[in-house]
């Protein structure tokens, strides 16, 4: 893509003799490619990367040699996108000095078809009811002793040092570096005083009003960034389970995601972020037949009026809890795969309504059962999540009345959850009269799987699938087969084949882990708490599924026998017909 902005950088070496600078350099080159829109955006991202590249290395080269005359360090490399000074004090002065060249607000980047949905979803984005919501710039600070035995090549800092490069376009968030004699600055009241502090982290905020209001006096300027206000969530240590990249991620995640498949879904599903608070809301009734939006329809103002108490439950999550990491998500009817993944049921409704209008083009007029706000949680396990709804009807329970409510219907629900008042909606299908196919598998629920598998005397063989999910379709045929063959085989005495729909049943066991479909596990009979599950040649070391590419029944029947869990002598006998069912088991 055009234009490319070139940025070469000539860095000049001193000699360490004579501290006087060399007469040869060296030439970094740097290509960005991207901000075509205006003149103005070019200009804004070679001033960004000018700042970012030429004033952090002359800040670090400033008080390098100060530094390395103290320090027992060989030398402290001058890292572009990391500004390093000598104590806090410094980094807030600097700050507040050159904030408004050192941030610039940042708008989510939303990959739409159409300029009319864009424009229709930041309205409904927009709000201008309080600054203090708007997502604030962050200013990561990372304490390096002076005296320390730790090399600067050691992995916290070399982690950083990636970090701060990779994020070096996000003109929303600043990396700092604080060389001193000591990291006591780093700590609270409730940090534990026997951490190794250096390479540890703490993050500061400011609000964009703050940074943007020049006229304010430099000394009452950036509250923010003053040590009473910070979060004990907002301290990284070394000590830390999670690791550094993973703590950058969340803190730069903005306080509310708007889901789209091109740009923010590997934010807002990382394995490592394990509850969501997740709005969704109607996008199909707004829209007029012309392809315009309607703004001033009630789908559009329940949409608004649901994200503002998103948007304040996000932020008075941040003040109480900010230890405990949510992502705040919305996600609009027209993400069919996520709303489905989810297990929200807008279809049924709309293919009714379709079917029954006189018209020959179909236009939904409403969708009742959105906005609504789903908890999803991995906490308890990896393997499954559990959800918690809050139905539309009491979302918007307070939206007509006079009542004014500073904290909302959400964040009641999201403090609910956290007290542990809640109680998870089991999903599950409607039990069927008709549980058995004439292949023989057997289809379990969410409601069934604990009586039919679990409790069960036989042994299991269970396969994940899901309707929408292509490879589940060409399996389900061998899947068919094997069943048949159990029969013929008179395997069907000691043990059962079944399947479950995963995008409409939970399935909460430990050992279980329905992201990945299809897969197939064997409950032995007497340790139905240790499932196995099959996994065909070649998948041992990336430690995943891929029945899917079985072609051959075959494949699983040696399977089976070589868990070691079935006896051999019996299975044959049972081909023969030496036994008879009671037998077997």
């Amino acid at each position: 893509g055009l234009p490319v902005l070139k940025f070469i950088l000539i860095e000049h070496e001193k000699d360490k003799r004579t501290k006087h600078r060399k007469d040869n350099s060296k030439r970094t080159l740097i290509d960005y490619v991207g901000l075509s829109n205006t003149t103005q955006d070019i200009f804004d991202a070679i001033f960004h990367y000018w700042f970012r590249f030429v004033v952090a290395d002359d800040v670090t080269n400033s008080i390098k040699d100060e530094i390395n005359s103290e320090s027992k360090f060989n030398d402290i490399e001058s890292t572009r996108a990391i500004f390093t000074l000598p104590s806090l004090d410094a980094v807030k002065s600097f700050v507040q000095v050159y904030g408004n060249d050192l941030f610039h607000p940042v708008v989510q980047d939303l990959k739409y078809t159409s300029e009319r949905e864009e424009t229709y979803v930041r309205e409904l984005l927009r709000d201008d009811n309080d600054e203090t919501l708007s997502d604030p710039y962050l200013i990561f600070v990372q304490c390096q002793i002076k005296k320390s035995h730790t090399m600067t090549d050691s992995q916290p800092f070399l982690e950083y040092q990636k970090l701060a490069q990779t994020y070096m376009h996000r003109r929303d968030v600043a990396f700092f570096r604080v060389v001193s004699d000591s990291c006591e600055w780093i700590k609270t009241s409730n940090t534990h005083n026997d951490y190794n502090w250096n390479g540890s982290i703490r993050v500061l905020r400011i609000s964009r009003k703050e940074v943007s209001n020049s006229d304010t006096d430099h000394s009452s300027k950036l509250n923010g960034l003053h040590r009473n206000n910070w979060k004990d969530g907002d301290l990284f240590s070394t000590n830390d389970i999670l690791n550094m990249t993973h703590f950058v991620i969340i803190k730069t995640s903005p306080q509310i995601i708007w889901f789209d498949r091109f740009s923010t879904a590997t934010m807002a599903f990382p394995i490592y972020r394990k509850v969501h608070s997740v709005l969704f809301i109607d996008m199909h009734t707004p829209r007029l037949r012309d392809g315009t939006f309607n703004y001033s329809s009630p789908a559009t103002q329940q949409s608004k009026y649901a994200l503002s108490q998103l948007r304040n439950a996000a932020y008075n999550h941040s003040q109480k809890r900010s230890l405990e990491d949510v992502v705040f998500l919305v996600v609009p009817s027209t993400e069919t795969e996520i709303m489905t993944t989810f297990g929200i049921d807008i279809w049924s409704q709309m293919d009714s309504d379709c079917t029954t209008s006189s018209l020959k083009e179909c236009y939904i007029s409403d969708i009742s059962l959105l906005p609504m706000v789903m908890i999803t949680s991995r906490r308890e396990s990896d393997s499954y999540m559990l959800r918690y709804n809050l139905r539309s009807e009491l979302l918007l329970q307070n939206m007509s009345t006079t009542v004014t409510d500073k904290t909302g219907a959400i964040d009641h629900f999201l403090s609910s959850y956290f007290d542990g008042k809640l109680t998870h909606e089991h999903k599950t299908e409607p039990i069927s009269q008709q549980r058995k196919l004439k292949s023989g598998v057997e289809i379990v629920t969410g409601a069934t799987f604990q009586s039919l598998i679990m409790s069960g005397r036989k042994h299991t063989l269970l396969q994940l699938y899901a309707p929408h999910c292509g490879h589940c379709k060409r399996f389900n045929i061998i899947w068919n087969e094997l069943a048949k063959l159990i029969k013929q085989f008179n395997w069907d005495s000691v043990v059962n084949v079944m399947k479950v729909d995963v995008s409409q049943n939970e399935i909460l066991h430990d050992k279980i882990d329905v992201r990945y479909i299809p897969s197939v596990f064997l409950f032995p009979k007497d340790q139905k708490d240790e499932p196995i599950e099959m996994k065909i040649v070649g998948d041992e070391e990336s430690n995943a599924s891929n029945v899917g590419g079985v072609s051959d029944v075959s494949l699983i029947l040696k399977w089976m026998v070589e868990t070691g869990i079935f006896d051999n002598e019996l299975l044959l006998q049972l081909i023969e017909g030496d036994l008879s069912n009671d037998a077997a088991l």
